[in-house]
């Protein structure tokens, strides 16, 4: 039963990063924008495909747009870029796939579904409709 309140309420969850206890929680709405920046930067499939275990699609990724996915990192673990430059690989990896688990739901059924619920229904597609008279 305390799965199903999960995606009411995440979980944050506790790591040890560069030797100090971080507690990685959902984004919060000033996080998204800089996050949805490098996710766009990164590109969305890529993104997925790393953070799914996929090795090479991390090294590709890495060598591709480190620098995007040392931001979306930092920012959504509200770490200093500095610090997380810093970091061993194998701590990078792991703050990564965290704040990948931790958000995964925030992400796919709560924001989602919260802004398919904001926008109005039976809106006339842009383009469909009477054209205005040129006379």
């Amino acid at each position: 039963m305390a799965d199903e309140f999960e995606v009411i309420a995440p979980a944050a969850e506790r790591i040890v990063f560069a030797g100090a206890e971080r507690c990685l929680a959902p984004l919060t709405v000033a996080q998204i924008p800089r996050v949805a920046r490098a996710i766009k930067a990164i590109g969305v499939e890529r993104l997925g495909g790393a953070l799914q275990g996929d090795a090479a699609a991390l090294l590709d990724l890495l060598a591709e747009h480190g620098g995007d996915l040392i931001d979306l990192v930092a920012v959504a673990a509200g770490i200093e870029r500095e610090a997380v430059e810093r970091a061993l690989p194998d701590e990078f990896v792991s703050l990564a796939a965290t704040l990948a688990r931790v958000n995964a739901d925030f992400f796919g059924q709560r924001l989602l579904p919260a802004i398919q619920a904001a926008m109005p229904t039976g809106a006339p597609e842009r383009g469909a409709g009477p054209m205005p008279s040129s006379a």
